[in-house]
């Protein structure tokens, strides 16, 4: 794969700029692009030259913008997808 799937992008980056700021550290980009769902939350799509600039950035870059409300003191914690984490 050199295709990455950016589900949560902080509010705050606004432009693509951002976006291959970060993500290019890792290797060269080919090409991106950030859409928005109906609910207004912003996801992007990133693709690598090569397999191994993916796979590091993906390493370096996994779960670090995760945003959203935190499970209460005691509840049992999940991943975004609803999965229990243990």
């Amino acid at each position: 794969f050199t295709n990455l799937y950016v589900k949560y992008m902080p509010e705050e980056w606004g432009d693509e700029a951002k976006l291959m700021e970060v993500f290019g550290k890792h290797g060269n980009v080919t090409s991106s692009c950030i859409r928005t769902d109906p609910k207004g939350r912003k996801f992007a799509f990133v693709n690598y030259e090569s397999h191994d600039d993916a796979v590091k950035a993906m390493e370096a870059l996994h779960k670090s913008m995760e945003t959203g409300p935190k499970p209460a003191e005691g509840e049992n914690e999940k991943d975004p997808d609803g999965h229990p984490v243990n």
